[in-house]
């Protein structure tokens, strides 16, 4: 049976990883949502150069970004971070899109926005031997409740550029034995 993949956060992994999985004929089935109509549009025009239209469904329930909504201070300590919880109908329906779908999903890869509370939602949507990936992991609070899943590793996934300080991470996790062997395939690696 084809692969049932969910993503939040629209973009170029999107393309990428859809192209890849036709170029090594996988069966699957994609669906992703973004948040910025513009930015859909353009991943939309990116999917249907590689005809892969048949198998990618995108979505977007538009919202502003937290750093575009009033009262946000870049590294501000003192602002209100509830405030840029989500607040509208779109936000809610953003996170809660899962549900939309009536379907469990092979893996759920997360890349945009409200990302601990996509973490949370993701759960209820995998398949027993399900993966769960977070990209950028680098911020700590998105795993406030880590013990949602059952295994989980952060992978070191480098730097982009030279003028960066830290290497991005990647956060994997899931309930059953697949995700369990990956990450001791990865603690293998490492040693």
């Amino acid at each position: 049976s084809p692969l049932n993949i969910f993503e939040y956060g629209s973009g170029y992994s999107t393309v990428y990883f859809t192209r890849f999985l036709c170029q090594h004929n996988i069966s699957y089935q994609w669906h992703s949502i973004d948040n910025n109509l513009v930015w859909h549009s353009k991943i939309k025009n990116l999917i249907n150069t590689h005809d892969a239209s048949q198998q990618v469904f995108l979505h977007v329930k538009e919202f502003l970004p937290y750093w575009q909504k009033p009262d946000w201070i870049e590294n501000n300590p003192a602002v209100d971070c509830s405030k840029f919880s989500p607040q509208n109908d779109n936000e809610r329906h953003y996170i809660d899109f899962l549900s939309t779908l009536k379907t469990k999903f092979d893996l759920i890869l997360i890349d945009g926005r409200f990302r601990r509370r996509c973490l949370s939602e993701a759960r209820n949507y995998l398949k027993p031997d399900g993966v769960v990936f977070v990209h950028d992991a680098v911020r700590r609070y998105y795993f406030s409740q880590n013990n949602m899943y059952r295994y989980s590793a952060y992978i070191n996934g480098g730097k982009y550029s030279f003028i960066e300080k830290n290497p991005h991470q990647v956060w994997i996790g899931g309930q059953g034995d697949l995700v369990k062997t990956i990450i001791q395939k990865l603690e293998e690696i490492k040693n």
